[in-house]
This record gives structure tokens, C-alpha cells and sequence, in this order.
């Protein structure tokens, strides 16, 4: 299982009081991410029981309550365990 690394994406235009949202498919919940600068948010991964591409759409809302919708693909890479010697 796989979760809780920093997931940094970047647009145009966030600003200070915009909502921002990510969902991971197939999980139908959506988490929400912290506004780092007005090119950039950080969202946590949740725990992931799979490998490979998965479907992600960022939902940046504003003032106005307009939603504007980016989607894009995320990889979850395989854990490896090490043995000692």
C-alpha cells in the first residue's frame, strides 16, 4: 500500500481564497489541497491498493463559484522491500 506523498500540481491563476479539490479515480471521494502560490497546490495522496496510472482531477472553485475541472494521470510505482545481509 501506498499513500501520503506530496502531490504538487501547478496551473494558472490560484487565487488565496479559491477552493481546490483532487479526486483520484476510482475513489469517489474528493481531498482537499492547500494553495502554495498562484501557480501551485500540494495535495496529499490517499492509500492506494494498486499500481499503475490513475486518473486525477484537480477542481479549482473561486469567489464566483465557478468550478474549473484539470485532469490529468498519476503513476503509482510498486513498494520495494530490502533485505539485510
Amino acid at each position: 500500500m501506498l499513500g501520503g506523498q506530496y502531490l504538487v500540481v501547478g496551473g494558472p491563476c490560484i487565487n488565496p481564497n479559491d477552493k481546490i479539490q483532487v479526486m483520484y479515480s476510482p475513489i469517489l471521494t474528493t481531498f482537499p489541497c492547500q494553495r502554495m502560490s498562484s501557480y501551485s497546490a500540494v495535495c496529499i495522496t490517499p492509500i492506494f491498493n494498486t499500481t499503475g496510472d490513475i486518473q486525477v482531477t484537480l477542481s479549482i472553485e473561486n469567489a464566483n463559484a465557478e468550478v474549473h475541472h484539470h485532469t490529468g494521470i498519476y503513476t503509482i510505482g510498486q513498494s520495494v522491500e530490502y533485505s539485510s545481509r
